[in-house]
């Protein structure tokens, strides 16, 4: 349902909108998203990891004229990328973030 993927991505803070009537549709609510911190268990880890996808899809930069054979070290990949993006992230927290 539409009502439970609009909780899901308020409370991951990814969007901040309402319900209007008046036009019968979600309009921004004109505030800033805040992450639920009340959520726990498996729902706190769900909305982190809709989060952590979001931001990289959001902000994930590739560079077409980048080839690891020409510029070795200075290759930018998505995963150094992602590892720039959330630091905190490791090899493991990694491939299940993205592929669970």
């Amino acid at each position: 349902m539409i009502q439970r993927d609009i909780r899901i991505l308020t409370d991951a803070e990814l969007i901040c909108v309402k319900y209007s009537r008046k036009v019968n549709a979600y309009i921004d609510s004109e505030r800033l998203p805040v992450f639920c911190e009340d959520a726990k268990g498996k729902r706190y880890a769900h909305l982190k990891k809709i989060k952590r996808i979001a931001t990289v899809m959001m902000e994930l930069e590739t560079d077409e004229n980048s080839y690891y054979e020409d510029d070795g070290d200075d290759y930018n990949s998505c995963k150094k990328c992602y590892y720039e993006l959330i630091p905190d992230a490791n090899e493991k927290c990694g491939r299940e973030t993205l592929y669970s």
